[in-house]
């Protein structure tokens, strides 16, 4: 598939395993420059080890707290400092935990509000970017497995099983920024 990544620079957060290393090696299959990031380094490092020079030429990889906002400001700085732009972020990093309708609600409570808030810190570090962008987009990998993909106004909710689905909406919300209040 041929999304017209090339010249473009998505962030993913999550990325040293899961759907966020599967969208990270996408993305760069795609000819994306991907800023990738995952509070494990060396899982991180060891999971992209594989990759061609050419790949890895378009790839930058650090360690940062998707639940710390100044990790993942300076993160986000780091990624506009080597490839001079953001046009993309793909909010994936939270802890998976299984569980049933009947557990407590504080475990609910707790992946709920790790994902809300580590897509609340990638969105709102790179917003400044994305709104510089022309082709910017945001695709937040949910823990809740949705029936099918949904879009609501420019945000892409994915299913963690397919994140070639995710990816290639991408495209779909190419057009002139506006800026959120």
């Amino acid at each position: 598939m041929d999304l017209r990544l090339t010249e473009r620079c998505i962030i993913v957060s999550g990325a040293s395993s899961g759907i966020g290393l599967a969208t990270s090696r996408i993305l760069l299959e795609e000819g994306a420059s991907v800023a990738a990031f995952a509070r494990d380094a060396e899982r991180l490092y060891d999971s992209h080890a594989d990759l061609s020079a050419a790949a890895r030429s378009r790839l930058l990889l650090a360690s940062a707290d998707a639940g710390d906002l100044q990790s993942v400001s300076n993160f986000v700085d780091h990624a506009v400092d080597r490839f001079g732009r953001v046009d993309g972020v793909v909010a994936n990093a939270g802890i998976g935990i299984v569980a049933s309708v009947q557990a407590p609600a504080e475990i609910w409570l707790e992946q709920f509000s790790t994902k809300v808030l580590n897509a609340h810190n990638l969105i709102s570090s790179a917003r400044p970017y994305l709104a510089a962008s022309a082709d910017s987009a945001i695709v937040i990998i949910r823990l809740i497995r949705p029936a099918r993909l949904s879009m609501c106004r420019g945000v892409c909710m994915a299913e963690p099983e397919r994140p070639k689905l995710a990816i290639s909406r991408l495209r779909c919300f190419r057009g002139p920024s506006r800026s959120v209040g």
